[in-house]
Order: C-alpha cells, then sequence, then structure tokens
C-alpha cells in the first residue's frame, strides 16, 4: 500500500500544485498489480476521505475498452492511454480538486483528468483538466455529501505511461455561510489549556473579514460562529450558531443577565457582545455559551463591509481539539454570520476562511496556535 501523507491548505488549483510538489519526496508508488486493480472503471480504486496522496507507476496501466471519451484532451475529445480510475464518496458538500503531476517534475507524459458522475455504465463528465505543455494537471469539481464520483487520470495516446503523484483534498462548505459569502484577509485562532483537566480550555480569535454586502448601520442583529477542524472529519470545535445556540441580538439586559448582550461605542466605529452568565437565550441553560466572554467588531470600512474581529473564550468543553495526522500540521476552518438565522439570505453577511487556517501545537501539546499562511 502507498503511503499517503497529509495535503495541508490545498483549497485551489495552484495551491494544491505546490502541495504536490513539496509532498512528492514523502510518496511510494504502488505496486503494479494494484495499478491492475484499479485500470478499468468498475475495479476504480475506493477513496472516502477529505484528503489523499500517493504515486502511481501507471507504466503497466492500460487503455480500457469502456473508457469514456475525456472531452478536453488536446486535440479534441479522445480515448486517452494508460487510464487509472479512483471511486470518491465524498464525507461533505464542497469542492474537490484533483491534481497529477509526473514524476520526476518537470516530465513527460502530460496527465489528463477528469471527474464523472453516474456510474460506470453511464459516465457523466462534470469536469476535466488537460495540460499538454506541463507534467501537472489539476481539476476542481463542485461534489454534494454521500455522494459517488468517478476520478480517471490518464496520459496522451502513444505514451507509456509513468510514475505520476496523485493528490486530492475536499474544501468543505459552511453550514452557517452559504457559497458566495466573504473571505477572511487574515485570522488566527488560539487553544490553550488543551489536555486534563478536561474543561478549562480558552480560545481566542482575531481576524478581518470581508463581506459582500455593506453591514446594517444600525445595531447588529445576532451572530453566528463557527469553528471546524479537517481531522476528525469536520468536528465542531466550538459553535455559537443557528445549528446549536446563536449569539442574539439586543443590548444589556435582554440576555440571561442583565449585563449580557451588545453595546455600541459612542462614535459606531465598534460593537462588542459580552457574556457573564454562560447562557444563551431562549433557554438559558447553563453552559449553554460555552464560556464566550466577548465578542468585538471593529469597523475598518466606513460602509462595515470590512470588519476586524475579535473573540474570547474560557473554560471551554472542547472534547476533540484539532488532529494531526502524518506528523503534518492540523487544518481548522472559521465561519461567521452577522444574523442568527440560517438561510440564502446571509450569503451577503458572512465570511469563511478560504483557504483554512494551519495549525501548529506547543511542545507539551496544551495550546495550539492555528493561522493563515
Amino acid at each position: 500500500m502507498a503511503a499517503r501523507v497529509a495535503i495541508w491548505g490545498a483549497t485551489s488549483v495552484r495551491a494544491l500544485r505546490l502541495a504536490t510538489a513539496a509532498a512528492v519526496v514523502l510518496l511510494a508508488a504502488r505496486t503494479s498489480s494494484a495499478i491492475e486493480a484499479q485500470d478499468e472503471c468498475v475495479n476504480a480504486a475506493p477513496i472516502g476521505s477529505v484528503r489523499f496522496a500517493e504515486t502511481v507507476d501507471a507504466r503497466t496501466a492500460t487503455t480500457g475498452v469502456d473508457d469514456p471519451l475525456q472531452s478536453c484532451s488536446t486535440g479534441g475529445p479522445n480515448r486517452n492511454a494508460n487510464s487509472v480510475w479512483y471511486r470518491y464518496v465524498a464525507p461533505a458538500t464542497g469542492t474537490l480538486t484533483v491534481a497529477t503531476m509526473t514524476m520526476p517534475f518537470p516530465g513527460n507524459p502530460p496527465t489528463i483528468v477528469t471527474v464523472s458522475t453516474g456510474g460506470c455504465a453511464n459516465l457523466k463528465e462534470i469536469a476535466c483538466a488537460d495540460d499538454p505543455l506541463r507534467g501537472d494537471t489539476a481539476v476542481a469539481a463542485r461534489v454534494n455529501a454521500a455522494s459517488t464520483y468517478w476520478i480517471e487520470i490518464a496520459t496522451e495516446p502513444g505514451t507509456s505511461g509513468g510514475l505520476m503523484a496523485v493528490t486530492m483534498a475536499l474544501d468543505p462548505d459552511s453550514p452557517i455561510c452559504p457559497i458566495g459569502g466573504g473571505t477572511f484577509l487574515k485570522g488566527a485562532v488560539n487553544l490553550v489549556g488543551l489536555g486534563a483537566p478536561y474543561g478549562n480550555e480558552r480560545l481566542k480569535i482575531t481576524a478581518r473579514l470581508v463581506f459582500p454586502e455593506p453591514l446594517p448601520q444600525h445595531a447588529i442583529d445576532g451572530l453566528q460562529l463557527l469553528l471546524d477542524s479537517f481531522v476528525p472529519e469536520y468536528a465542531s470545535l466550538a459553535e455559537w450558531s443557528a445549528r446549536t445556540v446563536a449569539i442574539p441580538a439586543g443590548g444589556p439586559g435582554k440576555g440571561c443577565d442583565p449585563r449580557d448582550g451588545w453595546t455600541t461605542s459612542k462614535n459606531g466605529a465598534s460593537r462588542r457582545y459580552r457574556n457573564h452568565s454562560n447562557a444563551l437565550p431562549p433557554a438559558c441553560g447553563r453552559g449553554s455559551a460555552n464560556g464566550l466572554k466577548e465578542i468585538r467588531l471593529l469597523r475598518k470600512s466606513s460602509d462595515w463591509r470590512i470588519v476586524d474581529l475579535k473573540v474570547r473564550a474560557k473554560d471551554m468543553q472542547l472534547p476533540n481539539p484539532p488532529a494531526f495526522e502524518f506528523g503534518h500540521d492540523a487544518l481548522v476552518w472559521l465561519s461567521t454570520t452577522v444574523g442568527a438565522t440560517l438561510g440564502p439570505e446571509t450569503a451577503g453577511r458572512c465570511a469563511n476562511t478560504r483557504p483554512p487556517l494551519v495549525c501548529v501545537r506547543n511542545g507539551t501539546g496544551t495550546a495550539i496556535t492555528c493561522k493563515r499562511l
């Protein structure tokens, strides 16, 4: 079985190509018997993870009689040579990027990559990429949770195949920020107090966001925050959203403690939420705020489209801190929405970290810092 390594921060074609190049020296080639097992669509190698990487020695791969025409082939649609197949079951809805690189790089033959739905007997191509001038190719495709996709990697007709690095990475959609939302210009997440005793974790977030639309100029009407981890797959690390309990609108006196609520500075340039009760309406259950202490929004553009976000929480319940695989960095996503409801109407008032934040831990494992590279 080939060695598999993490691909971190690879959420665009260019980024995934760079990650592929960095990972090549860590990969081991699969055996020819393994290639024969995935030389046909019906024997495609199953993949179900959010990230995957291996090398494939395609010199023994053949062209299957049932291989489809790849639409983006140089010179027009073609049934290409040395095909290798994967079957990908998406663990979440999002954008899947598949990249290949002939080794040594740059090298030949160039690769053609397609992503299809429908099954081997009725393949329907949804994405295709071919770079005839280079030994690397990358394609991005929208995928839906629990749906199956067939990925074919082939080379130009008349070539003998070669050793290829294959990488896949899924960039999931945020459940609180629809596609088309804003982004983070910068961001940092600090988690402190990890490990025993459980329940003493502290969180600090500092970020600068760009929303697609100007925010309302009046007092804030609620807010949502969601911090997800790549591994365990999409585990919620910290969540104050409509999926659980959103941070409500309203000034002091409308929360679970007379001091809980939002205030606005005299010049209108900042808004601050404070929570003294460790509870959120409507139930005001003890601990429902999960240690949330303070949120600050600082205006950085006159229309509130660019905003600095600061979050502070103490004594959280954090059972699953970000996991580190294969000795590499962990990844987290941060999403925020101004408003306390979920739906398409929030797309103009939400933002996601894309690409994800990259985490490193201290020597004792009690603290993790996640930043955008």
